[in-house]
């Protein structure tokens, strides 16, 4: 059974839900307006800043974990997980990319 924080997460990605990314990097934290694009078997997709590639590829290549927070309703959920792919862009269906 899933854990209640797992059900928020599943609904607010099933949702679209926006939500905040949180980039650590030159020891202070970035915060970036983003949002919930779905989730497949290798994890939670989510839209990123496109000027921030680089930063996200360094990220990535150390295996930093970022943070995200996300708001449903009166509920908050904040969590921290490394990125495990960046991608150029999403197809979310035959009529939209991201």
């Amino acid at each position: 059974m899933n854990s209640p924080a797992e059900a928020f997460l599943h609904e607010a990605v099933e949702r679209g839900s926006a939500m905040v990314l949180t980039l650590p990097s030159g020891g202070m934290l970035r915060h970036y307006k983003s949002r919930f694009l779905g989730s497949d078997a290798l994890g939670i997709w989510v839209e990123a800043d496109i000027g921030e590639i680089p930063l996200l590829n360094a990220l990535i290549a150390a295996g930093t974990p970022v943070g995200v927070s996300c708001k449903l309703g009166p509920e908050k959920l904040k969590f921290v997980a490394p990125i495990v792919r960046l991608d150029a862009a999403l197809v979310i269906s035959a009529a939209s990319c991201v």
